[in-house]
C-alpha cells in the first residue's frame, strides 16, 4: 500500500505537476520536462529507499 501511495504521489507532483508549471513559468517545454525528471528521479530514489524498502 505504501508503495502505490509514492507512485501516485509521484505521477501527480512530478510527472504531471513540475513539467507543466516550469512551463507555465516560462521555462522552456523540453528542459522543464528534463528537470522534472531529474527531481522525479531523485524523489523515486529517497521513497523507495527510506520509505518502502526501509529496514525495519
Amino acid at each position: 500500500m505504501v508503495y502505490v501511495v509514492v507512485v501516485v504521489v509521484n505521477y501527480v507532483v512530478w510527472i504531471l505537476g513540475a513539467g507543466a508549471g516550469l512551463s507555465a513559468l516560462g521555462i522552456e517545454y523540453h528542459l522543464a520536462r528534463i528537470i522534472a525528471g531529474a527531481c522525479e528521479g531523485i524523489y523515486m530514489y529517497c521513497a523507495l529507499r527510506w520509505i518502502v524498502f526501509r529496514k525495519n
